[in-house]
Parts: C-alpha cells; structure tokens; sequence
C-alpha cells in the first residue's frame, strides 16, 4: 500500500485532492480534508477494493462527509476498520452512517469518538445494530448521547449477535440507560466490553453491575478488550 500525507493544513485544490485520491491511500488522519475531499475520497474508494483500514480521523469533514462515508460503505465490500474520530459528524452524519451499516458485511470496527452525536444519531445506530452482523468494535466516546439514545443503543444489541466492545465513556448517559443495558445483556451474548466511565449520571452500583455481568459471563475476553482498550 502507499502512503500519503498533505503537509500543509489549508483547504487543498481539487486537483491535489483528486491526486491524492487516486493513490491506494490508509492513513489520512489529521489532513483537514473537509466534506469537499471526503466526496473525492470516496468516489475514488469505491474503485479500490485493496483497501481495508482508512483512518480519517480530525479531517473536519461534517455531516455531508459522513453522507458520502455511507455511500462508500454501501459499494465497498473490503474495508474492515474504519476511524472518522473528531470530525463533527453530528446527528445527521451519525444517521447516514448508521444506515450504511444495515447493508455493509465487511466493517468490523467503526470508531466514531468526539463527534457531537446525539440522541437522533445514537438511536438510528441502534436500529442498525438489530440488523448488521458483522461490526465487532464500537467506540462512541465524548458525545453527546443522553437516556434516550443510550436507551436505543441497548435496545439494539438485544437483537445483535457480533458486537465485542462498545464504548460509550463520557457521554450524558443516566441510570435509565444503564438499567436498558443490563436489561439488553440477558439477551446479548457477544458483548464483552462496555465502556460506560465518566458518565456522571450513572449510579456507580449499577455500572459495577453491569461490568461484572460482563467479565462473569467470559472472564478472558472481558479482560482481553479492555487491556487492548487502553493500550
């Protein structure tokens, strides 16, 4: 694979961004690509089936980035790890996604951290949870996503069989949420790692509850994630 990086952090020409796009590329991070690069990128990965890991994290690309993010993920059968991490994604992007995510069979980790989603955002990825087989890895860190949403996403893993790890630390989730958690986890059997830290509106009882459900129903793999978690 090539590698390729923008040196400079101002808004690029469409032709560097079609340059650029053109070359089998993994790690974009930190780029500043926008939403207008994100269409570019997109478009180009579509034809690159070789890709499996893009990293597109603080490239600012807003929610009309994560619409073409979901077009891509519908057309493309071979990307397996996905970062869009601090990309002011908000509810609309976080939707888009999530209805990507009904249809894709090849993501396995989708980090979606620091991305101002909200309840709306959280809800729709909850119903895609009902459905999609394959993602294993969610990391919903530092949003905005409060009872209601929370709520969903519980509601979502009731029905889902593949999912692993899912961090939702530093949210405004509350203890209705949590009881939604504990409630989903008799039904859940795939869960080993739930990330539910700094979450003020927690009972601390209840978060303990639910982390020693998880490491007494599989000791290795719950101790397994989280050491991968906070390396």
């Amino acid at each position: 694979f090539f590698f390729f990086f923008f040196s400079s952090r101002r808004r690029h020409t469409r032709s560097s961004l079609v340059s650029w796009a053109r070359r089998c590329v993994q790690e974009t991070a930190n780029n500043q690509i926008f939403d207008e690069g994100a269409i570019i990128l997109c478009k180009s990965l579509i034809a690159k089936s070789q890709i499996k890991t893009l990293n597109l994290d603080k490239n600012d690309i807003g929610s009309n980035g994560g619409e073409e993010i979901a077009k891509l993920l519908k057309a493309n059968s071979t990307i397996e790890v996905l970062a869009l991490n601090n990309n002011n994604l908000g509810d609309l992007g976080a939707m888009a996604i999530a209805s990507s995510l009904t249809l894709n069979k090849t993501l396995t980790s989708l980090s979606l951290n620091h991305n101002s989603i909200g309840d709306k955002g959280a809800a729709k990825i909850g119903e895609a949870l009902h459905k999609n087989t394959t993602l294993k890895v969610l990391y919903l860190t530092s949003n905005q996503i409060g009872n209601e949403g929370g709520e969903k996403l519980a509601h979502g893993l009731e029905g889902n069989g593949s999912l692993q790890i899912m961090a939702l630390d530093n949210n405004k989730l509350g203890d209705p949420a949590a009881e939604a958690f504990l409630k989903a986890l008799n039904k859940n059997a795939s869960l080993s790692t739930l990330d539910l830290n700094d979450n003020k509106g927690i009972d601390v009882n209840k978060k303990c509850i639910i982390e020693n459900t998880l490491a007494d129903r599989n000791p290795k793999a719950y101790q397994l994630n989280n050491l991968i978690k906070y390396m």
